[in-house]
Formats: C-alpha cells, structure tokens, sequence
C-alpha cells in the first residue's frame, strides 16, 4: 500500500540536504517531492554553489516558483555587478518567495545597491539585509504590505530614509544595527512593533529609545546593544519611563562594564510585576545578525557568568540592590559565526556583541 504524497513528502523533509540528489533520480514520483522539498529552503552556500543555484532559478521558472525562503551570504566577497543583476534577475522569478536574506560586504555596503530588490515582485513577510539604508531601499520597503519582520544590517547614510506610514501595516518585528535615531523613527512611526532590537551609540544619547514611542503599540520585546559608556542605573530607569509595558528586556553593553563593577542600584518605576532582564557581555567584535531574545531557562545551565541577572520590576517605585553574583544565572548568548567590526560613518565599534 503507498503512502499518500502529505506523509511521504513529511518523510523526505527529514532527510539533509545532501540526501536529496539521490532521491531524485528513483523515479519520477519521488523526483516530484524531492524536488520541491529541496527548492523550498535554500540557505547560504559557497560562492559557487550559489552562483550555480541562481543560474538554475533564473532559467527555470518551475523551480523558481518552489523557493519559499532564499539566504545569500557575500559577506567574505566583493562582488561584480553581474552577479548582483544575476540575483535581481533570479528575484523576479522567485513569485512565491516569503523569507529573504542578502549580506554583503562592508566594502560593497558602501554603494547604493538597492536597485537589486526592485524586480522582487513577490510579497515578502521577513526582510533582511545588510544594504545600506538609503532612499531606494525605502522605495523597496514601500512596495512590501505583508512584511512582519525587517532587519536593517546596512550603513546609515546622509540621505534622507522615509518611508509613508501606510507602509507595512504589519509589521511586528525591528531589528536595527548600525541605524541611527532617524531610521529608526521612519520605520517604527505608526506601525504596531512590539519586539525591537537597536544599537546606542554615544553621540545619539536617548534618541533611539525616544524613536519607539511612535509606535502604535506597546513595545514588549526589547534587545539593546549599548555602545557607549552608560552604566545601566542610568540606562534602565530612561527605558522603563519610555516603555512601561515592556516585558522582556536584553542589554548587551560593553565588558569594560564588569571589571570593578558586580552590584547595580536601579531606582525603576514600572507598573508590571515581573520584567525577565537579562544584562550580558560578550568579546566578540560584530552583532550576530540572527540574535534573537533569550528565553529564560527552567534550570541552572552549566556555564553561566556572573554579570548576568534577574531583574523583578515591582508596580511603585522601588529602590533594589542586586547583587549579579547571588542572582540566577542565564545562558550567555554566543554568535553563530565570526565577526569583524563595521565601521558606521565616524562610529568605531568597540569590542561587543549580542
């Protein structure tokens, strides 16, 4: 008795990529699901294997039509101009495209090449790209209505970035690197975010957490990487009197921080009872683009460090000692990749991460 094609098609997902290839050549049944199985998620590859799965894409509208999720990685490359118009020319043909990925090289963020994702006529639902941010990567985000979450890895730039408020009405999720205070704004005013994760650099102060009032929902979810030399007693107290709904907060602030430093004095009013807070360190030299918030762990995990704590905010003010060495301790967030620092207009990032 054969399988209907739903199982035998959640059969062959289990398999690894490399497992695929020979399931195409059994017949022509398996050749149908494996091929659609294999064209769904296509993740980063070498450079020539990239370049060859964009050629196939690009000629072949059937199997472009599968891909579901696309992620290039030319971080490590400096890349020729046909090669990006062999990316926008594949673009056009991915109609059913839901989740994209583009990085690039800081040497090739430097130029505008937005002009890449204007032929992308399919409607995406996450973005995230290392493009700088530039008016025609706004015109691109323009023309995108399903987007729930965006990251923006791109350079700031002089040029204006306005984007209308009837832009992606729904999107949920902000993820900013190296934007300033004004990107931030264009992108969070009138739009319901609720999970935002931001960079602070010392010549922009509080601007960037004065840019997420403008959004038309509560913000719950808030990772920052904190780039100058603010002490969180400072720093909590101007993000709960911004953000009094806040749920969960992430800071990820510089290791010069913890050397003489284990006890925080925090006078914070907020109306909830229990805020999860999670103050971490790390030596690694750039954001992991894919950071996300931690979840909270259920148990010890066993290895831990001690500038990492609990934070109970309580609804009337109330003045707390926390000791980060008696606290709970939380799993250390670890980049995925290596990293080398970005330079962002006159910013020199210092040794940090999320």
């Amino acid at each position: 008795m054969a399988f209907p094609v739903e199982i035998q098609d959640c059969i062959f997902q289990e398999l690894e990529m490399h497992d695929l290839p020979p399931v195409l050549r059994v017949n022509s049944h398996f050749n149908a699901i494996a091929t659609r199985i294999l064209y769904r998620i296509i993740p980063e590859l070498p450079m020539r294997r990239c370049i060859a799965c964009l050629k196939i894409l690009c000629s072949n509208p059937a199997n472009a039509a599968l891909v579901r999720k696309l992620s290039v990685d030319w971080s490590s490359h400096r890349v020729v101009a046909n090669l990006f118009r062999l990316l926008r020319d594949t673009l056009m043909q991915l109609t059913a495209l839901r989740h994209l990925s583009i990085e690039l090289s800081p040497q090739d963020n430097h130029y505008s090449l937005a002009w890449v994702l204007h032929g992308c006529r399919s409607r995406l639902r996450t973005l995230g790209t290392s493009i700088r941010c530039d008016p025609q990567l706004a015109a691109v985000l323009e023309t995108q209505p399903d987007l729930i979450e965006l990251c923006l890895r791109g350079f700031q730039t002089k040029q204006p970035f306005t984007i209308s408020q009837d832009a992606m009405p729904v999107l949920k999720m902000f993820r900013a690197v190296h934007a300033g205070p004004a990107v931030i704004s264009s992108v969070v005013r009138g739009r319901p975010l609720e999970v935002i994760s931001l960079s602070m650099f010392i010549e922009d102060g509080f601007s960037p957490l004065d840019s997420l009032l403008h959004s038309s929902r509560p913000i719950k979810r808030l990772t920052i990487m904190s780039l100058d030399n603010t002490p969180p007693n400072i720093l909590l107290p101007e993000i709960a009197n911004r953000l009094p709904k806040l749920e969960a907060l992430h800071v990820v602030v510089l290791m010069a921080m913890f050397d003489r430093v284990s006890t925080i004095v925090a006078i914070i009013p907020c109306p909830l009872p229990l805020v999860p807070f999670l103050l971490s360190r790390c030596s690694c030299r750039r954001p992991n683009r894919r950071s996300r918030l931690p979840r909270l762990p259920s148990s010890r995990p066993p290895s831990t460090i001690s500038s990492r704590m609990l934070l109970d905010l309580y609804p009337s003010p109330a003045r707390r000692c926390i000791d980060a060495d008696a606290s709970p301790s939380l799993p250390l967030p670890t980049c995925s990749k290596h990293c080398t620092t970005r330079a962002r207009r006159s910013r020199a990032s210092p040794t940090c991460a999320i």
